[in-house]
């Protein structure tokens, strides 16, 4: 099935495909794309016509920015983090409890000092303008306090492994 309004895009580049780089990141590009068809030929035989252009825009994206040492490690610190995020999914923790709690919690606060601050128009009580509303400065500041005294609560084994854990030195 050939999409007619894509034909536009099609064999856009009859000289080559990176000639819009300079002539080192030409080069680079084309040795990312050789190494990816000989890549996907040694596993799976030739390469689809679907995935030749992707293969195409990840060298010139490879060649313009080439992997550094630190792609390596924002790379291990996602996956560090998932790890975290897996293990205690394991666990039974909720890792962003506290976070969560304290963002519901100040939205909560910000929500009823503006329904505060309307209650004497609605009451039929004249108002004064002071310009602020001193009761939502307040109750969000209240919340922001709670919210940093609050230790985070703790899963029930790790307390259980606290309250029975060794009590003799060991030596």
């Amino acid at each position: 099935m050939r999409i007619s309004k894509l034909d536009n895009y099609r064999h856009r580049h009859p000289r080559g495909y990176f000639q819009d780089l300079s002539w080192d990141a030409r080069q680079r590009a084309y040795e990312w794309l050789d190494r990816f068809i000989k890549r996907r030929e040694a596993t799976h035989g030739d390469v689809p016509g679907w995935l030749f252009p992707i293969y195409v825009g990840q060298a010139k994206r490879l060649a313009l920015n080439p992997p550094d040492s630190a792609l390596g490690r924002r790379m291990l610190a996602k996956r560090g983090g998932l790890a975290v995020q897996r293990r205690y999914r394991l666990e039974g923790r909720a890792a962003t409890a506290r976070a969560t709690r304290c963002r519901v919690l100040k939205q909560n606060a910000k929500k009823r000092g503006k329904v505060e601050a309307r209650l004497p128009d609605s009451m039929g009580l004249p108002t004064v303008d002071t310009g602020a509303v001193p009761a939502v400065g307040l109750i969000f500041r209240r919340a922001r306090l709670w919210c940093r005294r609050k230790p985070a609560p703790q899963h029930p084994n790790e307390m259980a492994y606290q309250i029975s854990g060794p009590t003799k030195p060991r030596d």
